[in-house]
Parts: C-alpha cells; structure tokens; sequence
C-alpha cells in the first residue's frame, strides 16, 4: 500500500478517524530522589535534538528509575497518567493547560514533558492511523478479489454449462 493510497484513504475519510482516547507525545523520567537534579533533567528534556535526546538517554540509562521517550510516536495518555502520582481527572484541561509535569513522593522524582497531544474526539493524526488505513486497504482489495473469484467461476460455469442449481424447498 502505497503513501498516496494511505493519504487519499484517511482524506477521504475523517470521520473514521476520530480518536477514541486522549493521545500525547512526551517524555517521561522517573528517577530517585537521591540522584535527581530536577534542573538539569529540564534542561535535558527541552532539547530534543538527536544529541539532545542522547544524552538524555544515557543519564537516564544510567539514574533513572524508569523513562520512555515518546516524541516520534503516539501514546496513550493513560498509560503516562498510570506511572505519575497524581490524580487527574480532567485530562483534557491538564493536557490544555500543562506542557510539564513536575512532582515527587517520598522515593522519586517525576518529569514528564508533553510535546503534543491530541484529545478524544479530534482527528487522529495520520502517523498514529497508518498502519490502521494500509489494513483497511489490504482487506478491501481481499474482498474485492473474492468476490472477482466468485464472479469468474460463476461465468465459467454458466458458459460451459457446468453448474446445478439446487432448490432449498
């Protein structure tokens, strides 16, 4: 499945693409108390260069507790929110008015940086349907080619008259 194919497919179709959950592109560092430095992690969290991202990488490879880097893909937002020690219960409020999450409890600092979100009901980004749409295309061109198949032997067998037709009374 081509591109192009996928583009015109999600162009031609938006309503099928709404977003059933909140979705975001962050960063997310759980790190222990003893070893966090809550402004340089900011710092490392705001570059978000190849080299940037690197660094960030190593220190956390080598301090943290837990980080994931979600800045080329989609995640769900709950499965951020689950790993935070907070509750929030208006998401999209937070996602609106918070770009960074900033907390603590008594073994942990957490930073999580949000570089884009995308709330339940908009248009799902395109990277995030893809693999979705070229799925949808595979399976429609199955069908299609089924029912050609189908077609094809019920010609065959009518122009060489090789076909009953049996009555279900």
């Amino acid at each position: 499945v081509s591109e192009t194919q996928v583009e015109e497919f999600y162009n031609n179709n938006p309503a099928s693409f709404k977003l059933s959950k909140n979705i975001v592109k962050a960063i997310f560092v759980k790190i222990s108390n003893e070893f966090a430095n809550p402004s340089y992690l900011k710092s490392l969290t705001a570059d978000t260069s190849e080299e940037g991202l690197n660094e960030l990488r190593e220190y956390c490879l080598q301090y943290a507790k837990g980080f994931d880097i979600f800045i080329e893909n989609w995640v769900d937002f709950e499965t951020l929110k689950n790993n935070i020690p907070q509750d929030i219960t208006d998401v999209p409020k937070f996602l609106k008015d918070n770009n960074q999450i900033e907390l603590n409890d008594s073994n942990y600092y957490y930073l999580v940086r949000i570089q884009d979100y995308k709330l339940r009901n908009d248009l799902a980004p395109l990277n995030y349907v893809e693999n979705n749409i070229k799925n949808l295309i595979l399976n429609q061109r199955k069908i299609e080619f089924l029912k050609q198949i189908e077609e094809n032997i019920y010609t065959e067998g009518i122009r060489n008259k090789r076909f009953k037709v049996y009555n279900n009374e």
